[in-house]
């Protein structure tokens, strides 16, 4: 399986915009994060996708994402992926005691298998309390060859990745 690293943050204040890592500068040392770990619904014989998110100790910012997921393709090839946000676009929600993520990345690039590459953009939304959380995660993959032809189209599915976390503990 291989592994993708992006690096997520707000653009402006009124979008959600994602943005690829070499935006960005690199991160800053940050405090404790509490830990949530669990599994994607889309299963299969290697089991379900797992899910990683990192979020501030005081539940205001999330400063990681990870989702392992598989793209199924028009032509019936299968390709597993693991995608990896850091600073994801929250905001805290006081009243409730949560933090509310959501953002659609900009196109990225993956490596797939075989040789090719995909361009890929994909949506994330979600929730995270003290205790646990939960969230969609949807990606499209545009396959080219070596070229830069476009030789398949590929998605997470029909209907998105929905996942469950829970407290795993301190990162």
């Amino acid at each position: 399986m291989r592994a993708t690293r992006l690096w997520i943050s707000a653009v402006c204040a009124t979008g959600a915009l994602l943005v690829p890592a070499t935006a960005m500068a690199a991160p800053t040392a940050h405090s404790a994060a509490l830990a949530f770990t669990g599994a994607t619904d889309q299963c299969g014989s290697n089991g379900c996708g797992a899910v990683e998110i990192d979020v501030s100790n005081n539940l205001r910012s999330l400063s990681l994402f990870s989702i392992q997921y598989v793209l199924s393709c028009e032509s019936g090839k299968i390709y597993p992926s693991t995608d990896v946000f850091q600073n994801v676009p929250a905001r805290y929600k006081r009243k409730r005691k949560t933090l509310v993520f959501k953002g659609n990345s900009a196109p990225y690039t993956i490596a797939l298998e075989g040789g090719l590459t995909g361009n890929a953009k994909a949506d994330v939304h979600g929730v995270v309390r003290r205790g646990a959380g939960f969230g969609v995660f949807q990606a499209d993959v545009l396959v080219v060859n070596s070229a830069g032809q476009q030789i398949d189209k590929c998605t997470t599915g029909f209907t998105p990745i929905n996942f469950l976390v829970s407290f795993s503990g301190r990162t």
